[in-house]
């Protein structure tokens, strides 16, 4: 019985260590492979009301434009030169100019949604969370995340401060959904805006001179006589 018993536990033994074997090890390499998708993360600001069961989110977004710029690069380039009757070829670095396109945030625009029907909010581990959750975690101006492309891949996830709320919006109701420009103001292009006198809206003319010469007079009056000469 004791034999029976001791083969068993061998045979056991046995079987572990080759399912152990044919499980594939993880190695370095395999968290070096890129995520399956693209799923980049917008950074915006958020607060959630909560009445009955519905939930309105108001998203603070940035208001973004293109920006041209230049920039310097090195580049080798082969040069091909005569020294001394010989040929020569050699490689000379060169500053060459470049120029590329940027987004520059202008200002922030209010966009408002409601939870649910395609929307909703998941935290750092990709969990969604409820509505009540949502609403008090985001009951004070919050920084968030927004996804446009769906779930975000876990590498994306891996990027995000612990905590931070993630909003998953799908991308036509993103840019359908009501919004409104926040606090823009309108540079003042007219220097002499305020410098006009009450009720004008021309400027006055300080070509003029404040003692303006009477009619068929070459010279403006003397004000050190007096009005009425004895």
């Amino acid at each position: 019985m004791f034999r029976r018993s001791l083969i068993s536990l061998a045979l056991l033994t046995f079987l572990g260590a080759m399912l152990s074997a044919e499980e594939p090890k993880k190695t370095a390499a395999d968290d070096s492979k890129p995520p399956d998708r693209f799923t980049p993360l917008m950074p915006s600001l958020a607060t959630a009301t909560k009445s009955g069961d519905t939930v309105t989110l108001q998203i603070r977004d940035m208001i973004l434009t293109p920006q041209r710029y230049n920039y310097n690069v090195t580049v080798p380039v082969t040069v091909t030169r005569f020294v001394d009757g010989q040929r020569q070829i050699v490689t000379e670095n060169r500053q060459e100019m470049r120029s590329a396109v940027r987004n520059k945030p202008m200002n922030w625009r209010e966009i408002t949604l409601t939870l649910g029907n395609g929307i909703s909010v998941v935290d750092t581990q990709g969990k969604a969370m409820d509505a009540a959750k949502v609403a008090d975690m985001l009951k004070a101006q919050t920084p968030v995340l927004i996804s446009l492309h769906g779930d975000p891949e876990p590498f994306f996830l891996k990027t995000v401060k612990e905590g931070t709320p993630i909003i998953i919006v799908p991308a036509d109701q993103f840019h359908s959904a009501p919004q409104a420009p926040v606090g823009i103001q309108q540079p003042n292009t007219n220097p002499l805006a305020n410098q006009l006198p009450a009720g004008s809206t021309t400027a006055p003319d300080k070509t003029q001179s404040p003692n303006p010469k009477p009619a068929g007079s070459t010279t403006a009056p003397d004000k050190t006589q007096s009005p009425n000469p004895k």
